[in-house]
């Protein structure tokens, strides 16, 4: 089953989210990583403008994702294969820097467990928690 549609307009709007999600959700998140996830620091400056830049997007990214069921619409697309990778991330760190989910007025925690159910996205997942135990294991030697 091909992952982009037939249909220009519906590859269209796959790759317009597949493109919001990685410029406007994960690049802008990726700016804190560094504190979230690997013991660095960074600036309150930085911090506060990546919560005022994803207040912005999420309600943009939710205009755009169907999640019905899939985020495009009834089927798994690209932007399912972006969306399960980058959005579980983009909550952790906002958990982590915020306390909070930036993520969580939209239902993606539901979402996500439809292509996790996918055995390719399960093996994705397997290596995410295997890498993120590893880093774990490395901060604290």
């Amino acid at each position: 089953m091909p992952l982009l549609p037939a249909d220009p307009f519906e590859r269209a709007k796959v790759r317009e989210l597949v493109a919001f999600i990685e410029l406007h959700l994960e690049l802008v998140a990726r700016r804190v990583y560094a504190q979230a996830f690997f013991g660095g620091t960074v600036s309150q400056g930085t911090i506060d403008a990546t919560r005022r830049d994803l207040e912005r997007g999420v309600p943009a990214f939710a205009r755009l994702a169907k999640f019905a069921p899939f985020l495009a619409g009834d089927r798994f697309t690209m932007a399912d294969c972006a969306a399960v990778v980058h959005l579980p991330v983009i909550s952790m760190a906002g958990k982590a820097i915020w306390g909070e989910d930036p993520l969580a007025a939209l239902p993606v925690r539901d979402y996500v467990k439809r292509p996790g159910e996918r055995p390719a996205v399960q093996q994705v997942n397997a290596g995410r928690k295997a890498h993120t135990e590893l880093l774990a294991k490395m901060r604290t030697k």
